[in-house]
């Protein structure tokens, strides 16, 4: 099943014709594209009520992370 979808992919030219080459080939891309939005939207409003719930919690992980990265890139 991969290698099919894999070469469907690779012969077809732009989005459009891969849409399409998946289509024929039994997959719906509509609804895969409006599931994967609709999850999206959900993950961001768990995220933002997460933050909303614990600002400073959120807050010092942010700066934890900024100081990690500061500290590797410096060596």
């Amino acid at each position: 099943m991969q290698r099919k979808l894999h070469g469907l992919l690779a012969t077809g030219v732009g989005e459009r014709a891969a849409s399409q080459r998946l289509s024929h080939a039994g997959f719906a891309t509509d609804r895969t594209i409006e599931i994967a939005t609709e999850r999206a939207a959900a993950l961001q409003q768990r995220m933002f009520d997460k933050i909303r719930a614990k600002p400073l919690q959120d807050l010092g992980f942010a700066a934890m992370i900024g100081l990690f990265v500061g500290f590797s890139v410096e060596q």
